[in-house]
């Protein structure tokens, strides 16, 4: 805790609510500059998920025993943040449209613990990374090594703890009075207006992305847990992928326990795995889709295991499609907001100008809408059931007497740069990249092949999406199992 927070946390003790200019700064603080806020989700479904997600990690770590087991349950998420969160937002919510000095009392102290759940965390992963051996993990678009991931997961921590001091003072100045020590209301409103400044308009995608596109949108549709899939595209900068540039669908993926998940479907290129070139042993489910006729297995390259820092891309993507939704759900559109939905490719830079007027609204619609675009966090409690049916596959794998590796599982299936909101600047302000190193890996090392620069070449989309197909088949007898 620094000096400031300190000073002001031992002054909260001594003193009450000083009169109502402080209730005023702290609540229109937390309107302009939120902390640890998922504006557009809604707590019950986020509730209801959470412990879904929970219940999978209980069945999940049953798999590797006790000892690793547990390390599991204590470590792979950050459990009791998640517990918390929901909470907290139905709190942040009833401040905002009820404010009353009770309701702040109540909310700073769910803030706090939830923050401290959330630094516990992150200190939990790191202390499990640091004990891992293995040399370093290999992506699409980088690597990662535990000990540096480690030491990130501490930054995470930290940043926590920063916010925490800013919530201190923040609450000084509530009970206190406004200060000089108060962050003024006008910067905390110039730094909103920047952040809604519009970017740089991103390109068109190619012929080629185009096509691509084609073929992965039929492929995830014959995905076995496939639920729905948007109808336009979504364009943002990667964190990911190894192009400046990510086009993506929304691909909402069925569930065995209630809602779908929201998961990323990029369409730049499509991948699969190569069957042929899994080396051994490898599991009866390959044998399995090798005598069925199969060479190849789609993977949609936005599954979360497939990149440290999946969790940006899929908060990039929340922003588009959290104000989309809004706009979709109005009774009545105006014309601006019928061009927008009509559009087959959608960015922050088609959306900014739209928000931006918003913003000059203080009613509570307009200003959750302002609050999905910055956040990118709306609908959370998809993206959790995202990730729930991400790990699921685990238990698919068991049924075929396949286990991932346990010092595997827990460097790429922690899904922390989405579980801890990285993406999220209300959680970690300033970016935190989870890569080691940003580099481009053959496709070989990681058993992939290609579609624009490989198959295209050699195999015809029919004859693509057939073999797909029937690997599939093969993965759906043990998915259905293990509903």
């Amino acid at each position: 805790m620094t000096l400031l927070a300190t000073v002001a946390w031992v002054y909260i003790q001594q003193t009450g609510p000083k009169d109502g200019v402080g209730l005023s700064y702290y609540i229109e603080a937390h309107r302009l500059d939120p902390i640890f806020a998922i504006a557009g989700t809604n707590p019950d479904k986020l509730s209801v998920a959470v412990a879904d997600l929970l219940s999978e990690q209980a069945s999940v770590a049953k798999l590797y025993g006790n000892v690793q087991g547990d390390q599991i349950t204590q470590s792979l998420y950050p459990s009791e943040f998640l517990i918390l969160l929901p909470r907290l937002e139905s709190m942040r919510q009833e401040l905002l449209a009820n404010p009353s000095v009770i309701n702040v009392k109540r909310y700073h102290a769910q803030l706090v613990d939830t923050i401290d759940a959330y630094h516990a965390g992150a200190s939990a992963l790191a202390d499990a990374l640091d004990s891992l051996t293995l040399p370093r993990i290999g992506y699409l678009g980088g690597n990662v090594i535990p000990k540096d991931y480690a030491a990130k997961m501490r930054r995470i921590a930290e940043a926590a703890s920063a916010q925490k001091d800013k919530e201190t003072v923040r609450f000084a100045c509530f009970t206190a009075g406004v200060s000089a020590s108060c962050t003024s209301l006008k910067a905390l409103q110039s730094a909103r207006q920047t952040a809604l400044a519009t970017p740089k308009r991103l390109p068109a995608p190619s012929s080629n992305v185009r096509k691509a596109d084609t073929l992965a949108s039929a492929l995830l549709k014959l995905a076995p847990n496939y639920y729905d899939l948007s109808d336009y595209l979504v364009a943002f900068p990667s964190h990911c992928y190894t192009e400046p540039i990510t086009y993506a669908r929304a691909f909402y993926a069925r569930t065995s326990v209630g809602e779908p998940g929201r998961k990323l479907g990029i369409v730049n290129n499509v991948y699969f795995y190569d069957l042929l070139n899994n080396p051994a042993p490898r599991p009866s489910l390959v044998d399995e889709q090798l005598q069925a006729g199969a060479t190849i297995q789609y993977q949609n390259i936005g599954n979360l295991y497939e990149c440290p820092n999946s969790g940006f891309d899929s908060l990039e993507l929340g922003r588009v499609v959290g104000v989309r939704e809004m706009i979709n759900n109005k009774s009545a559109q105006t014309d601006e907001e019928r061009a927008l939905l009509k559009k087959e490719i959608l960015q922050k830079a088609d959306l900014a100008p739209y928000v931006a007027a918003a913003a000059t609204s203080a009613s509570p619609e307009t200003q959750e809408l302002v609050e999905r675009y910055l956040q990118g966090s709306a609908d959370f409690d998809q993206i959790i059931m995202g990730a729930y049916s991400d790990n699921r596959f685990l238990i698919t794998l068991d049924k075929t007497k396949y286990s991932v590796e346990f010092e595997f599982m827990m460097m790429v299936r922690n899904f922390a740069s989405t579980l801890y909101l990285l993406g999220n600047p209300t959680f970690v302000p300033k970016e935190i990249d989870l890569f080691n190193k940003r580099e481009v890996n053959p496709l070989s090392n990681l058993m992939l092949r290609d579609y624009r620069s490989d198959l295209s070449v050699v195999m015809g989309e029919d004859e693509i999406l057939r073999q797909v197909g029937i690997a599939n088949d093969v993965v759906a007898k043990y998915f259905n199992a293990a509903e």
